[in-house]
């Protein structure tokens, strides 16, 4: 429904969401489709976060990115912690592959 609703009305909803699931003490995972996942050009790897956009990152106490990016004539599907409130978490980026028995993990991404 979030297609017909305005950006500060998804937002609002977000928060409320967050609040009920916060005080029944339930772990909520959500997901947010950005057109920014290809926009990574050149040498970067990341295009324009659009978090800031809809200001999600003071809504949720974790952000974990999924991109993919162009590097050698193939995609490439990287992943790194954007944010994980009260916690430690390494800032690298890793490259990741999904398998028939589960995701891959690989090296942190150098270049």
């Amino acid at each position: 429904q979030s297609a017909t609703m305005s950006e500060e009305s998804v937002r609002q909803f977000l928060i409320q969401s967050r609040g009920f699931f916060k005080s029944k003490g339930i772990t909520c995972l959500m997901n947010y489709l950005s057109n920014t996942n290809f926009g990574a050009e050149g040498g970067q790897l990341l295009a324009m976060m659009e978090t800031n956009m809809m200001r999600l990152s003071s809504i949720m106490d974790g952000i974990i990115v999924l991109l993919y990016v162009e590097r050698e004539q193939t995609i490439k599907r990287l992943m790194f912690v954007l944010k994980m409130r009260g916690s430690w978490h390494s800032n690298s980026i890793f490259e990741y592959e999904i398998k028939s028995n589960g995701i891959n993990f690989g090296e942190k991404l150098l270049k």
